[in-house]
């Protein structure tokens, strides 16, 4: 009889421990719900037009550096990604030919010049023989003219060095501009020809001198001006932000995958060297208008019902739902015009209210 009451005994406490087990369970996933509450918060909100574009130099902030005369590079003083300044020797052209031209060159304008320095002392002897009326008046004349083109040939060769002087002075290559060596396209020993355009040998970037190439679609473009402000990242820094203003906006379009776009040049407030490249990819906000230190909350909180807007609030274990009007949004935040106060919390979730 024991055995048979503690049987039913275990039996009714495990039933019941059982039943408790599975309301426990029950409750804890009702209870078990959460959600996300943030904030209410004052800051400054601003619409935008949204474009990709790409790093470009500015004009004149990428130039090559070529050869103006023929011959064997002798030096090269550079290589990729070095960092020159302003009148730094970049490579040499063996001067042994030019060094010869203007050495020639120099013997025949000491000759010319013995030539009029003898030609100027006949014409003293003639001019006083003529005074004396010892000689014809052609023969004065004679002399006069024989001294004319002593000069002429003296300034002939004078030229003629200075030229060869010149293209002397060209066989050392110098940097026009301060900034990095994007690229090297010749080598020691190698025979370069000058003809109609100068032999490029290396290509200077100066990356202070960096703007961005917006490509703004068409129907944004008539919101674009001079002067607005723009942010923007690129794909190899996209926690970095940087700022510029509009500068340009090119009048022609440009057609890229059936997208009519408009080129509009954004110019960096501050230089970005040692971060930003040339051709690298930059999505861009343009900013259209900025509303300052506006309650808002995230765009996520907010739900429709018919035309108007509504939150849920969460007031301690609370929950109520209400109707609030919104001013501007952008991409992540909403102006709360009337509705709520600041520091009131926002669920960000779907609610399903008892």
């Amino acid at each position: 009889m024991k055995t048979l009451r503690w049987i039913i005994f275990l039996s009714i406490t495990g039933t019941g421990v059982w039943y408790f087990f599975i309301y426990q369970i029950d409750n804890t996933r009702e209870d078990a719900i959460s959600y996300t509450a943030v904030p209410a918060s004052r800051q400054d909100i601003g619409t935008y037009v949204l474009a990709t574009g790409i790093v470009k130099p500015q004009t004149g902030a990428e130039v090559r550096i070529g050869a103006q005369v023929s011959g064997v590079v002798q030096k090269l003083h550079v290589s990729i990604g070095d960092q020159v300044q302003k009148g730094d020797l970049l490579a040499e052209i063996d001067p042994a030919q030019f060094i010869a031209n203007r050495d020639q060159a120099l013997a025949i304008l000491k000759n010319a010049q013995a030539s009029l320095d003898y030609t100027e002392a006949n014409a003293l002897r003639q001019e006083q023989l003529y005074r004396d009326q010892v000689i014809s008046a052609d023969t004065y004349d004679q002399t006069q003219r024989n001294l004319a083109m002593a000069r002429a040939e003296v300034e002939r060769q004078e030229a003629n060095l200075r030229l060869l002087e010149t293209q002397l002075s060209l066989t050392k290559i110098y940097a026009t501009i301060s900034g990095v060596v994007a690229s090297v396209s010749t080598q020691e020993g190698e025979t370069v020809i000058s003809s109609f355009s100068s032999a490029t040998f290396v290509t200077l970037i100066d990356l202070n001198r960096l703007e961005v190439w917006a490509y703004v679609d068409e129907t944004d473009i008539g919101r674009i001006v001079r002067g607005q402000k723009a942010s923007f990242t690129v794909d190899t820094y996209t926690d970095i932000e940087f700022k510029g203003v509009v500068r340009d906006i090119y009048p022609k379009a440009e057609l890229k995958d059936n997208v009519v776009n408009y080129i509009t040049v954004i110019e960096l407030e501050k230089p970005a060297y040692g971060t930003l490249r040339p051709e690298m990819t930059a999505t861009l906000n343009i900013i259209q208008q900025i509303k300052p230190d506006v309650l808002a909350i995230p765009n996520r909180a907010i739900k429709r019902e018919g035309n108007g807007r509504l939150v849920y609030v969460k007031n301690g274990d609370l929950i109520e739902k209400r109707t609030i009007e919104t001013g501007i949004r952008d991409s992540k935040f909403t102006e709360v015009i009337s509705g709520m106060k600041p520091g009131e919390r926002v669920i960000l979730e779907d609610v399903r209210l008892q």
